[in-house]
């Protein structure tokens, strides 16, 4: 009688703890790399207008382009997005927060409603 080729599979996995750990995977934006740099260009920009000094943030704008991108686009929860990028929540929402803001003043009207929406929807 032969043995069913899921259950040959099944009875390769690890027991114990260590079968409880997440699967992880790499998953790409649906963006090109120009997108992101023109978000990191405003983040380098808003961090000098703020007095930011270097070595000061834990991303750096390039990271922090790509973790708000993340977020529009992918709709990433925010405690994925913390622990990828290696953030505390906290800073991970004040990250989250200056990169809308930073969107927000690149509206063409001007209104922070229009430019989320604007960027949540490309």
């Amino acid at each position: 009688m032969q043995k069913d080729p899921g259950q040959a599979l099944t009875d390769r996995l690890p027991r114990g703890p260590a079968s409880s750990m997440s699967v992880t995977y790499t998953a790409e934006l649906p963006l090109g790399a120009h997108t992101v740099a023109r978000r990191a260009v405003l983040l380098v920009a808003e961090r000098k207008r703020r007095g930011t000094r270097a070595g000061t943030r834990r991303l750096s704008c390039w990271d922090q382009a790509v973790f708000v991108l993340r977020w529009f686009c992918d709709g990433t929860r925010m405690r994925q997005l913390c622990k990828d990028h290696r953030v505390s929540r906290s800073a991970g929402y004040r990250y989250l927060h200056e990169g809308i803001a930073v969107l927000a003043w690149q509206a063409p009207n001007g209104t922070y409603r229009a430019a989320v929406r604007q960027a949540r929807f490309r």
